[in-house]
């Protein structure tokens, strides 16, 4: 029903990569200078990822489900109403 999805270019594949890889440098670069902070607040911290990583899983849930209900409101209409004319006569 819906479109089919292309892959991503690999110039947004290598964007992601170098995102991630300087992500992980700045959390490592943090962590190590933080350490005792982070040893101190292991079970808020390991808590607050959780929360976050399930938010990030419900908004994905959300847009897909989304998604899935245009389509099938699309699909419907199309069914429903009749052929419109084209604006300009050929």
């Amino acid at each position: 029903m819906g479109a089919a999805r292309r892959p991503p270019g690999p110039g947004l594949v290598r964007l992601a990569l170098v995102d991630a890889l300087a992500v992980g440098i700045a959390v490592g670069f943090l962590a190590r200078h933080h350490r005792e902070v982070l040893l101190a607040h292991a079970g808020v911290i390991s808590l607050g990822v959780l929360v976050v990583v399930a938010a990030g899983v419900l908004v994905r849930l959300a847009a897909r489900s989304l998604r899935r209900a245009s389509g099938r409101l699309d699909a419907i209409l199309l069914d429903e109403l009749p052929p419109r004319p084209s604006p300009r006569p050929r």
